[in-house]
């Protein structure tokens, strides 16, 4: 399922041909409207067709009801997963609470645990989270730390390589950029493709990771190496087993 915008098409075209060639059996494909107020006749349709797992692209108010709907209508599936968007906002698990424990979200890497990251950070990774909670009262979610990450680069490394703020110096220096993985706070290294290549400008080192919601916060359960926790209620307990 997914809200109809090119954010929402695009990703859940791009899952459905990969769940197809992994021999996985798509029952249903939706798409709605990301202002929707009223998602139970989209409850209704897949709790008639008893899939194993939802997989969705939602932004917030959407991903928050529909996991308030699923829970009203009874719909019962073995795993939710979000593919990033609002089922990766800190906001989907202050206003779901408890409900949002074993929802999955595909997604920027939040690290928490430093170890897996270069030691020589500056500033470093527990700096970073208690110096955005002093401005914003709360720790940071993907989001943030994957605007914070994207900018600490382009001072760091760019825009100090350019040593000037003329395009086509920025550019250059940009794909001169050559950080190892665990290199920045989200694990992810730097190197950008270069001229010619289908991705041109893309960062071949970023990757997804896989997030699980426990307890309120957002922990990576896969890859093993940036795993901070192992994941729970899998498969997810009957609503009224919870």
């Amino acid at each position: 399922m997914h809200e109809d915008s090119l954010f929402g098409a695009a990703t859940m075209g791009a899952a459905e041909k990969r769940l197809t060639s992994l021999g996985v059996k798509v029952l249903a494909k939706e798409s709605y409207s990301k202002s929707v107020t009223d998602l139970s006749p989209l409850v209704m349709k897949f709790k008639s067709l008893q899939p194993d797992f939802v997989l969705a692209t939602c932004y917030a108010n959407d991903a928050i009801l529909w996991e308030r709907q699923m829970k009203e209508l009874n719909l019962n599936i073995k795993a939710m997963i979000g593919s990033g968007g609002g089922h990766g906002l800190l906001d989907f698990a202050k206003a779901t609470g408890s409900d949002s424990d074993g929802v999955f979200s595909g997604d920027f890497p939040l690290v928490k645990n430093p170890k897996s990251l270069d030691p020589n950070l500056d500033p470093p990774l527990q700096t970073v989270f208690v110096r955005y909670k002093q401005k914003y009262g709360d720790f940071p979610d993907l989001h943030a730390m994957s605007g914070f990450t994207g900018a600490w680069v382009f001072y760091h490394y760019v825009l100090n390589k350019a040593g000037s703020t003329d395009s086509e110096a920025i550019r250059k220096a940009a794909y001169q950029v050559d950080i190892p993985a665990g290199g920045t706070h989200m694990g992810w290294g730097v190197k950008f493709k270069g001229e010619g290549d289908l991705e041109a400008g893309q960062n071949g080192r970023a990757f997804a990771v896989m997030m699980q919601w426990q307890v309120g916060l957002n922990y990576c359960v896969w890859p093993e190496r940036y795993a901070e926790r192992e994941a729970i209620l899998v498969p997810l307990p009957k609503w009224k087993a919870r």
